[in-house]
Protein backbone atom coordinates (compact mmCIF):
# COMPACT_ATOMS: atom_id res chain seq x y z
CA UNK A 1 0.00 0.00 0.00
CA UNK A 2 3.16 2.58 0.49
CA UNK A 3 4.05 1.87 -2.57
CA UNK A 4 1.04 2.60 -4.22
CA UNK A 5 0.89 5.69 -1.93
CA UNK A 6 4.40 6.85 -3.03
CA UNK A 7 3.48 5.93 -6.66
CA UNK A 8 0.18 7.78 -6.84
CA UNK A 9 1.93 10.90 -4.80
CA UNK A 10 5.49 11.15 -7.04
CA UNK A 11 2.77 11.06 -10.10
CA UNK A 12 0.90 13.56 -8.93
CA UNK A 13 3.62 15.94 -8.49
CA UNK A 14 5.35 15.49 -11.35
CA UNK A 15 2.30 16.63 -13.51
CA UNK A 16 2.18 20.04 -11.14
CA UNK A 17 4.45 22.69 -12.95
CA UNK A 18 3.19 25.70 -10.10
CA UNK A 19 4.95 26.50 -7.00
CA UNK A 20 2.61 25.07 -4.81
CA UNK A 21 0.61 21.78 -4.71
CA UNK A 22 -2.76 21.93 -6.75
CA UNK A 23 -4.98 22.10 -3.81
CA UNK A 24 -3.17 24.67 -2.10
CA UNK A 25 -3.56 26.79 -5.01
CA UNK A 26 -7.47 26.20 -4.89
CA UNK A 27 -7.12 26.92 -0.79
CA UNK A 28 -5.62 30.20 -1.69
CA UNK A 29 -7.88 31.17 -3.96
CA UNK A 30 -11.10 30.84 -1.91
CA UNK A 31 -9.23 32.75 0.58
CA UNK A 32 -8.35 35.22 -2.04
CA UNK A 33 -11.65 35.83 -1.83
CA UNK A 34 -12.24 36.22 2.07
CA UNK A 35 -9.18 38.76 2.31
CA UNK A 36 -10.92 41.30 0.70
CA UNK A 37 -11.65 42.47 4.14
CA UNK A 38 -8.92 42.18 5.83
CA UNK A 39 -6.72 45.27 7.21
CA UNK A 40 -3.19 46.16 6.03
CA UNK A 41 -0.92 48.39 8.35
CA UNK A 42 2.60 49.64 7.21
CA UNK A 43 5.10 49.07 9.96
CA UNK A 44 8.25 50.67 7.68
CA UNK A 45 9.45 50.78 4.08
CA UNK A 46 8.55 47.11 2.95
CA UNK A 47 6.95 45.72 6.04
CA UNK A 48 3.34 45.50 6.35
CA UNK A 49 1.04 44.01 9.40
CA UNK A 50 -1.75 41.81 8.10
CA UNK A 51 -4.70 41.94 10.16
CA UNK A 52 -6.60 38.47 9.85
CA UNK A 53 -4.09 36.78 7.14
CA UNK A 54 -2.03 33.54 7.81
CA UNK A 55 0.76 33.21 5.39
CA UNK A 56 1.53 29.67 3.57
CA UNK A 57 3.88 27.66 5.04
CA UNK A 58 6.91 25.60 2.81
CA UNK A 59 5.46 22.41 3.58
CA UNK A 60 2.59 23.18 1.11
CA UNK A 61 5.08 23.71 -2.48
CA UNK A 62 5.30 22.02 -4.44
CA UNK A 63 8.84 21.48 -3.80
CA UNK A 64 8.27 19.83 -0.81
CA UNK A 65 5.61 17.49 -2.09
CA UNK A 66 8.23 16.28 -4.15
CA UNK A 67 10.98 15.93 -2.03
CA UNK A 68 8.58 13.93 0.47
CA UNK A 69 7.55 11.22 -1.99
CA UNK A 70 11.16 11.14 -3.78
CA UNK A 71 12.67 7.88 -2.05
CA UNK A 72 11.65 4.23 -3.03
CA UNK A 73 10.05 2.35 -0.67
CA UNK A 74 11.21 -1.49 -1.28
CA UNK A 75 9.05 -4.34 0.32
CA UNK A 76 11.34 -5.99 3.11
CA UNK A 77 11.78 -9.98 1.88
CA UNK A 78 11.44 -11.29 5.83
CA UNK A 79 8.25 -13.00 6.83
CA UNK A 80 6.10 -10.86 8.93
CA UNK A 81 6.66 -13.67 12.01
CA UNK A 82 10.49 -12.92 11.85
CA UNK A 83 10.15 -8.69 12.57
CA UNK A 84 11.67 -7.76 15.51
CA UNK A 85 8.98 -4.42 16.43
CA UNK A 86 9.83 -2.16 19.10
CA UNK A 87 6.85 -1.75 21.40
CA UNK A 88 6.47 1.55 20.92
CA UNK A 89 6.42 1.16 17.18
CA UNK A 90 3.27 -1.89 18.03
CA UNK A 91 1.41 0.72 19.67
CA UNK A 92 1.72 3.88 17.12
CA UNK A 93 -1.69 4.66 15.14
CA UNK A 94 -0.11 6.05 11.94
CA UNK A 95 -2.47 7.41 9.27
CA UNK A 96 -1.80 8.18 5.39
CA UNK A 97 -1.40 11.79 4.57
CA UNK A 98 -4.83 14.18 4.73
CA UNK A 99 -5.69 14.46 1.02
CA UNK A 100 -5.89 18.21 1.29
CA UNK A 101 -1.70 18.24 1.62
CA UNK A 102 -1.19 17.03 -2.03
Amino acid sequence: MLIRWFYERRLLSSKNIDHLTVKVEKKIDRRIVKAKGFQVYEVENFRSLVKGDKFTDGAYTTAMLRTTYAESINPIAVPNAEWNVPAEVKLAKVLPPAKECW
